[in-house]
């Protein structure tokens, strides 16, 4: 298949599960915007174009908390107007996924040029200890797969996930072999059998990880969550308690690390001993791989 890295990973998108998505046009992520809104509706699917980037996040918060995990996308400038919505899925364990097509900044910079500018943002930004997962594509068909890692690792770990690609990837026409969709596509639709009982923040998960039911299911023993970006506790109530505060921090932050055990190590390229070594991620992998062979 022959696509651009901003088509490959709204195809991701559609293949993992997701049927909804929210945005608003920012360059150079407008164009998926544009292809999901054309391409949803095929699969039952559809796409709101928001009045600014605020609703863009609260839109996508708001169908994970009912169990429909979707997507939205921005650049530099967006990003940091979803800080407040993605730091609300953080704390109420609400999975989305925000695609970041970086451009050069500070401020508007330079929209239609080249630079891993969002790393820092996406990495720590938000209010208070907010964990997340940030991923990059290095190449396009590395877009297509990678959207489908984002929606699988929301969904597990309960998080917003975040996939920064960039104006390098995102625009460019690349060729990679036609991806076994059979194997690939997946129905993630809301699950709503009932539950004999739910505690969405139990802290007794050695890992952080416990299921989180969709907003409708029935709960036999009638006692109900509360969802909230409030700190809360493990039934989702809000509480100002310092211990319990602790104990929440420490559990949101539990399963980024059963995570990071679980990841594979870096690929290398070259020899395994030199004198100089190149740490590379995103679309810089080109250019280095370029410069070790030189």
């Amino acid at each position: 298949v022959v696509m651009t890295g901003n088509e490959a990973i709204v195809f991701g998108l559609v293949a993992g599960g997701v049927r909804f998505g929210a945005g608003y046009p920012i360059t150079p992520s407008s164009d998926i915007m544009e292809i999901l809104r054309h391409e949803l509706p095929k699969y039952g699917g559809s796409f709101v174009q928001c009045e600014d980037e605020i609703a863009s996040i609260s839109m996508i918060m708001g169908a994970g908390f009912a169990g429909k995990l979707s997507a939205t996308c921005t650049s530099g400038p967006g990003l940091s107007l979803k800080m407040e919505g993605l730091g609300w899925g953080v704390m109420a364990e609400v999975p989305g996924i925000i695609v970041d097509v970086q451009r050069g900044g500070p401020s508007t910079g330079q929209p239609t040029q080249v630079e891993q500018s969002d790393i820092n943002i996406a990495v720590f930004g938000s209010h208070g200890d907010a964990p997340r997962i940030v991923i990059a594509p290095s190449d396009v068909e590395d877009c297509f797969y990678t959207a489908i890692e984002a929606v699988n690792l929301a969904r597990k770990y309960s998080v917003p996930v975040i996939i920064l690609t960039d104006q390098a990837i995102g625009t460019r026409i690349e060729a990679f072999p036609f991806p076994d969709l059979e194997k690939l596509c997946q129905d993630i639709s809301p699950d709503l059998t009932p539950a004999p009982t739910h505690k969405p923040y139990d802290l007794s998960a050695p890992d952080g990880l416990h299921p989180h039911r969709v907003a409708g299911t029935r709960i036999l023993d009638g006692k109900y969550p509360v969802i909230t970006g409030l700190e809360h506790d493990e039934m989702g109530h809000p509480s100002a308690g310092a211990r319990l505060h602790m104990d929440m921090t420490a559990k949101r932050r539990r399963k980024l690390q059963a995570l990071e055990a679980a990841l594979p190590a870096p690929d290398v390229y070259g020899g395994p001993e030199g004198e100089t070594l190149l740490v590379t991620w995103g679309c810089s992998k080109g250019p280095v791989r370029e410069a070790v062979i030189d």
